[in-house]
């Protein structure tokens, strides 16, 4: 088991530490299950870890990403990525993590 160093945008701060924000979509994989990592005052264990399509992402867990709508996760998601944009078939990794302490 890893303590990984996994950067999170500071307005995620509220939603993670109050345990809305429970999944993040990354273009390559960061880390195993059980891994750990700490943010914003807290240590977070990966729980799993999915490959899928950006558009499956948005579509149905957007929520679990901690946005309200699918527009506000894909404006989200092009801001972060300016060069490439939101790409509906990209393969991304979805990765669902707890907070542990």
């Amino acid at each position: 088991m890893a303590c990984l160093d996994v950067p999170f945008h500071p307005r995620w701060r509220t939603s993670m530490l109050s345990g809305r924000k429970t999944k993040t979509c990354r273009r390559h994989r960061i880390g195993k299950v059980d891994d750990t990592f700490s943010r914003f005052g807290a240590v977070f264990q990966i729980t799993g870890i999915t490959q899928m399509s950006l558009h499956d992402v948005v579509t149905h867990h957007f929520y679990d990403e901690g946005c309200d709508s699918t527009e506000e996760l894909m404006m989200i998601w092009m801001k972060l990525h300016p060069k490439r944009g939101y790409v509906s078939t990209d393969r991304v990794y979805l990765h669902t993590f707890r907070r542990s302490q």
